[in-house]
């Protein structure tokens, strides 16, 4: 009765439209016994009279409401026991390992000679290192972004539609939820699920055992992490250390603020506020408050560009990192090796509750039992989890940090790379090689001095230095994503004195080295002087498209840093008739150009021919006379 045609008829008889319904038999009304009461004192109550045309379900006489009430419990036994005899089908193919149909999983192909699933090889490989990535807690998000950055997509398919027409779907991005109901599918292992129960499949595991119950440990212990695939970058001004500086003092991140004033040269001045400042008020004290960005960065990226001249600083540090690690290596040790002991006897716990179950136990204890299983799995799974992070923790302690000297060679080479890098290209690189910087107020050096002393702490992640110098990896295609051990990053400190606000104030670096450095100004697009119809970028970005298919528009609005949907506008000029297209890129006047604008045109490009090529010239006559 939640059919919206059942509703939508309710609501004309209620309405008084309707006084007579007629129905090819009254099984094809309902066929649940105790919808059909309600329902049939409806009809009484507004008055309207149910008739078949099959059959004589009159009510007139008691004998007739006897007999409607006979056919509908009929009908509703049917029912029931249709639906009774497809689940125990269902249950016993799923019992003798059959797959019981439905969409095709990810990694599978299904073979109609065998009726069995079969590996699909490229598939399959994407579904292990999903599986293994998320054994190694990667986040599902991360996982997803980088598959959709190599270009992979979600499984397609096609639907038959009962009309005979057919629909493709899937080819879509990946999302964390969906990698999520992807690692808890048991069919991936080899198991087939029914109603509950597991049962051991016909087809071939893609992933072991273990790895399966590691990654599900990992998705279910840890907190879903949702972020867009496609994110469209809003940091307008560029600023580098967007997401990796934080204030020492409150433990808050650095978040960009950009003034109203501007320099002599037109641009916003830059600055970088502590989170417990903004999130109550100006005047809340705080030794960092607010950070010259322009001052800030360039003293981060001269430390890491002069770095490479000073060896001694990077041996200190992995001296002191190798020290710490040897401290921490025995506790490391001793979890880990606690950590496994509470798991083998939680498995040992699990497989006698079992055995009580099965030999007869569930009869004695009932539901206690079970609910002992399931807290000893949750239980085992969190243990899973704290084993992976405890053996990462170890491995970073015992890897010996990589070889100094691959390390040296790492950051010398960093030093060549940064200043001939763009700023997007400097802040894209910051993000992937540094996790963390915490600035700390230091002491004023003298009275009225017009610098500001700082202390940072920058941690650099090893891995990503050294393999990514190694190969001398663009920016701009980024960095391959490596499970690094959490440990394994370098710690440097230095002291500066942060020049004042401008393209003019210098910033001084004091410690571990000196070196002076002017600030970093963000260049702010000009524009061009001669100006340009949107004309140019449709075709262009029209070309692009049809020379790689499987460049998307999202691909093309993050790189240009606009949104999807102007993309999708500027490309509607390519309707446009050959003559305007000639006419549009010709243009070089900025009246002309704002006067033919892409919203003119994009609404001139969604009509045919002739009726574009009649109110074009109807728009070339009004730019003629000064009509706006």
């Amino acid at each position: 009765m939640n059919r919206p045609g059942i509703q939508a008829l309710k609501r004309l008889i209620e309405a008084g439209e309707v006084k007579v319904l007629v129905v090819f038999k009254l099984e094809r009304l309902s066929r649940n016994i105790d919808e059909f009461g309600p329902f049939r004192a409806f009809l009484q109550k507004h008055g309207c009279e149910l008739v078949s045309a099959t059959e004589d379900i009159s009510e007139s006489e008691p004998e007739g409401r006897l007999k409607n009430n006979i056919i509908m419990a009929v009908s509703d036994f049917e029912r029931r026991n249709v639906a009774k005899k497809v689940r125990i089908k269902l249950r016993e193919q799923a019992r003798r390992g059959i797959w019981n149909g439905g969409m095709v999983p990810l990694g599978y192909d299904y073979d109609l000679n065998t009726q069995k699933l079969t590996p699909n090889a490229a598939e399959a490989a994407l579904v292990r290192r999903v599986f293994e990535q998320a054994a190694q807690l990667v986040p599902l998000t991360d996982i997803a972004n980088a598959l959709n950055a190599e270009g992979h997509r979600t499984k397609p398919r096609i639907f038959a539609r009962r009309d005979g027409t057919s629909l493709p779907v899937g080819g879509n991005h990946f999302r964390s939820d969906g990698l999520r109901l992807i690692l808890t599918n048991p069919i991936y292992r080899g198991c087939i699920r029914f109603g509950g129960e597991e049962y051991a499949g016909r087809h071939e595991a893609l992933v072991k055992a273990d790895v399966w119950e590691r990654a599900n440990a990992a998705v279910k212990t840890l907190p879903p992490r949702e972020r867009p695939s496609v994110i469209v970058e809003r940091d307008r001004h560029g600023h580098i250390l967007k997401g990796v500086v934080f204030c020492a003092h409150c433990q808050r991140a650095l978040i960009p603020h950009d003034s109203g004033k501007k320099d002599p040269a037109g641009r916003p001045y830059r600055y970088y506020d502590c989170g417990q400042v903004v999130r109550k008020s100006r005047d809340q004290s705080c030794p960092v408050g607010r950070i010259a960005a322009g001052a800030l960065e360039s003293v981060v990226l001269g430390f890491l560009t002069k770095l490479g001249q000073h060896p001694e600083v990077t041996r200190t540090a992995l001296a002191d990192s190798r020290s710490s690690q040897r401290i921490d290596r025995e506790p490391l040790r001793t979890s880990l090796a606690d950590t496994e002991k509470a798991l083998t006897e939680i498995n040992r716990q699990v497989e006698n509750l079992v055995e009580a179950i099965a030999a007869g136990g569930a009869d004695l204890l009932g539901e206690e039992l079970k609910q002992r299983v399931l807290t000893l799995r949750e239980r085992r799974q969190e243990l899973i989890v704290k084993r992976e992070q405890v053996r990462q923790d170890l491995r970073g302690c015992d890897e010996a940090m990589l070889n100094e000297k691959r390390i040296l060679a790492a950051i010398d080479r960093l030093g060549e790379l940064l200043p001939r890098m763009k700023p997007e290209e400097q802040k894209q690189l910051v993000s992937l090689l540094i996790e963390r910087i915490d600035i700390r107020a230091g002491r004023e050096v003298g009275h009225g001095a017009p610098q500001r002393p700082l202390q940072l702490e920058i941690k650099v992640h090893i891995p990503e230095l050294v393999e990514g110098m190694e190969q001398k990896v663009i920016v701009g295609d980024g960095l391959r994503h490596t499970v690094a051990p959490r440990q394994r990053t370098l710690g440097l400190s230095m002291k500066a004195r942060l020049g004042n606000q401008g393209a003019f104030g210098a910033s001084i670096i004091f410690a571990p080295f000196e070196h002076r450095v002017l600030p970093v100004v963000a260049k702010t697009p000009q524009r061009s002087e001669t100006p340009r119809h949107p004309i140019h970028r449709a075709v262009a970005w029209h070309r692009e498209l049809q020379r790689d298919p499987t460049l998307e528009k999202q691909a093309i609005a993050k790189r240009e840093h606009i949104a999807p949907g102007s993309v999708t506008h500027h490309l509607k000029l390519i309707k446009l008739i050959p003559e305007i297209q000639e006419f549009l890129r010709g243009l070089k006047e900025a009246d002309a150009v704002h006067y033919f604008s892409l919203r003119k045109m994009r609404r001139l490009a969604e009509l045919p021919a002739e009726p574009q090529t009649t109110q074009f010239q109807q728009m070339k006559r009004g730019f003629k006379m000064g009509i706006g």
